[in-house]
Order: structure tokens, then sequence, then C-alpha cells
């Protein structure tokens, strides 16, 4: 069940209410019909010829996915906490810009030995400059700190990456989001021993690199579109 109220007027802008109740079926204890309760709260406010979006989000037990879809590795005290920001803005017409950022804590898995979850931080953003009507430069630059969950007498290292892309962009417009769009990109990263050798499975960025490796560079043409 998802239940929503939208256009609730709060300053410059609107809420949207957002509930997930899960229900198991009667005498049904398996994990694959796990009860729970979820849902959040969505604030829009436009800004800068675009607009930015604010959101919290909070699931216990059989919706701590922040979903109603089923997922049997939740245990029934799991939960979830998150919350984002992004945006996209219109600076001028030659100039664009998106940004994101996410704080969250994961311990859908019920523990309540140790740290009790797995903290994730990420923020990144991308201003695409148009040189022309159809031709421009995106520049997008991001990290991610993740905290595995660490057991009681256990140290778990902190995992870190960060990486710069930049990319000639092809589109069909000045807009941000005028699609399709080609691009032609190269991108750089960098990290840290944490990241290597990650193995966390609640661990949303995975492990990178083989053994002596900190960082890398990759390039690539990539297509994007949508309708």
């Amino acid at each position: 069940m998802d239940i929503r109220v939208s256009d609730i007027p709060v300053g410059s802008g609107n809420l949207e209410l957002w509930l997930i109740p899960t229900l198991a079926a009667k005498g049904d204890s398996t994990l694959n019909n796990r009860s729970g309760i979820g849902g959040g709260a969505f604030w829009f406010v436009p800004m800068l010829g675009g607009s930015n979006e604010l959101s919290a989000s909070f699931g216990y037990g059989g919706a701590a996915n922040l979903s109603t879809a089923v997922d049997t590795s939740i245990a029934s005290s799991g939960w979830l906490l998150r919350v984002v920001d992004r945006a996209t803005v219109q600076l001028s017409p030659q100039l664009s810009m998106m940004w994101g950022g996410v704080f969250q804590l994961d311990n859908r898995n019920g523990s309540t030995n140790g740290s009790g979850g797995t903290m994730w931080a990420s923020a990144g953003v991308r201003p695409v400059f148009m040189l022309g009507k159809y031709t421009g430069v995106a520049v997008e630059g991001g990290v991610d700190v993740v905290k595995p969950e660490a057991p009681d007498g256990t140290s778990v290292d902190t995992i870190a990456l960060g990486k710069l892309t930049v990319a000639g962009v092809i589109r069909p417009g000045m807009d941000f989001f005028s699609r399709p769009e080609l691009r032609v990109f190269v991108t750089g990263a960098a990290w840290n021993n944490g990241a290597k050798v990650a193995q966390n499975p609640t661990n949303p960025i995975g492990g990178f690199g083989s053994a002596g490796d900190n960082a890398g560079l990759t390039a690539g043409v990539q297509a994007e579109t949508w309708w």
C-alpha cells in the first residue's frame, strides 16, 4: 500500500507526505511476508530557474527498504533512515547545474551489536556550460564516504571514494534536461584502502581496484535519451 498527500503549501514550496504500511498475513512469520511501516516527507521549492527537493524517509521492518517490494534480507527489527537533497537550476541560458547529497543510516539486518548499522554520505555536482546551441562542456565531481557496520570488538575501515569527470556534450538545446544527449568523457577517481577491500553487503558504493591501485582513469562515449 502506498499513501500520498501532495501539494501542501509550505513556505515558498509544496510538501508531499508519504506512507507505506506493510502487513503480514495472519499467522505468517516468514521473511517473505514481513510487517512494517515506512514513510517520509518531500519538500519541493522553485529556485534559480529550476527547483530543489529536500526529503527525509524512514522505514521499519518490512518497509525498511522504503518500498512495497518484498526483501527477504530485512529483519523484523530492521530499519533505514535516508535524507536527500537534490536540485537542478538554470543559472543563465548557457549555464545549468545539478547537485545532490545523501545521508543514510542502514540497519536493515536489525543488528543490536557494535555500531548497529552502516553510515553512507554522498555529494556531487554537475555544472554544464553550453558553448553554442548544440555543444557544451559538462564537469561532474563527487565524493562518497561509507562507515560499514562494525560488530563488537572489531574495527572496520572507513570507505572513501572521490571522482571527477569532464565531458564534451552534444544535445538539441541549452536546458539541463535537453535530450537526447551524446557525451565523450574522461573520468578520474581515487579511493582509500578501505574501498579496495570492502565486502560489506550493505556498502552502497562497492569495492574498487586491485591490491596495488588507489586511483584509476577511464574514458568513453555515452548516449542518453528518454521518451
